[in-house]
């Protein structure tokens, strides 16, 4: 299989199964497919033409799948899914466009960055910080290793551990 580039979007699905299968051996997963809602928000997607695009959303979307679910479904899937090519180039200035954006970057950047705003203001309390961003605790605890956010917060100027966050 070519990991370089991806010619047609009816290549997505074929795609998608095998990295199911991959993820599901590699994590001991049993994830039967995807919902026809994640798939349709997949196919409206620009990969770029770049399938290690569509390989790390699907391995993320495992990593924010709770233990017994089989399938996975919008909320599972990394923001960028959710851009269109549309809302890619809108999102850049004139002057990006003499370069490549890459655009999982700048939000894995902003997702960083929202995290760790919404961290301090609930005084690193994780669970009110998992619900005011919408997320599982699980998800937010895997969001917070893989960003590696210091598991502290800001009182009065004063750094301490978060009992919440231990």
């Amino acid at each position: 299989m070519n990991k370089k580039s991806m010619q047609r979007k009816s290549d997505i699905p074929e795609l998608a199964n095998h990295f199911i299968q991959h993820f599901n051996n590699l994590f001991g997963m049993d994830v039967k497919g995807i919902s026809d809602p994640a798939m349709q928000k997949m196919m409206q997607n620009h990969w770029s033409g770049n399938i290690r695009e569509l390989e790390h959303a699907i391995e993320s979307a495992f990593n924010m799948m709770d233990g017994g679910q089989d399938l996975i479904q919008e909320y599972h899937l990394p923001a960028y899914v959710f851009q269109t090519k549309k809302e890619e180039i809108s999102l850049a200035s004139p002057a990006d466009f003499s370069q490549e954006i890459d655009l999982p970057k700048m939000l894995e950047e902003l997702e960083r960055d929202a995290i760790m705003t919404m961290l301090d203001k609930c005084q690193g309390n994780v669970s009110k910080t998992a619900e005011a961003l919408g997320l599982r605790r699980q998800a937010l605890q895997y969001k917070l290793d893989k960003y590696n956010i210091q598991r502290v917060f800001i009182q009065k100027n004063k750094v301490e551990p978060s009992s919440d966050y231990i």
